[in-house]
């Protein structure tokens, strides 16, 4: 819980300082992907395109083999699709990762 609560405080602060308002529940629900699952976080946040074939169940292949298994796990589709009201989309990675388009200005 420490854990969480720390890394929701830190993704929070730097989106703000940022000027990315990521709602609560979708950074609570990104926190939970980077801590439980912290290579696939990393690899959404490179390619968050997948996150749709990982959703679908489809293109799984496409993935590194050591993530290959767990995009077909239950656990991990128990926990993309366990708050109501949110969905990771490649937009929503982008901004809960600070790569999101409207970010663009505060980079050059």
């Amino acid at each position: 819980m420490k854990r969480f609560v720390n890394t929701y405080t830190v993704l929070r602060a730097v989106r703000v300082l940022e000027g990315s308002l990521v709602p609560t529940d979708t950074l609570a629900l990104w926190t939970l992907l980077r801590i439980r699952w912290p290579e696939l976080a990393d690899y959404l946040e490179s390619y968050p395109g997948a996150i749709d074939q990982i959703m679908e169940g489809s293109g799984a292949h496409d993935l590194p083999e050591s993530l290959r298994e767990l995009a077909a796990s239950q656990d991990l589709h128990e926990v993309l699709c366990g708050v109501p009201g949110v969905t990771l989309t490649p937009d929503v990675i982008r901004a809960c990762s600070g790569a999101g388009d409207d970010l663009a200005p505060l980079r050059t």
